[in-house]
């Protein structure tokens, strides 16, 4: 088995949205996002937003929060209407 090669603060990110994971969002536009995970970049670490109605992934980066580029989370019964 092969050592850990993660870098920087990945473990730290990871832990601090493992619980959003399959959460809904909704941006600015109010266009509805599924939290899919984090994305290891050549450059960077990217949250990864998926828009299902037309299959559209964004990446955003890392840097800030999920909110802080204008994506709120939507509440449980909110994500089943």
């Amino acid at each position: 088995m092969s050592k850990c090669i993660c870098k920087g603060n990945w473990r730290s990110i990871v832990n601090e949205t493992e619980h959003l994971l399959d959460r809904r969002f909704r941006d600015n536009k109010g266009e509805e996002y599924s939290f899919f995970g984090i994305v290891h970049g050549s450059d960077d670490y990217y949250y990864g937003m998926w828009r299902r109605k037309d299959r559209e992934l964004t990446l955003l980066s890392c840097v800030g929060s999920i909110d802080g580029h204008g994506y709120v989370l939507q509440e449980e019964n909110d994500e089943q209407t």
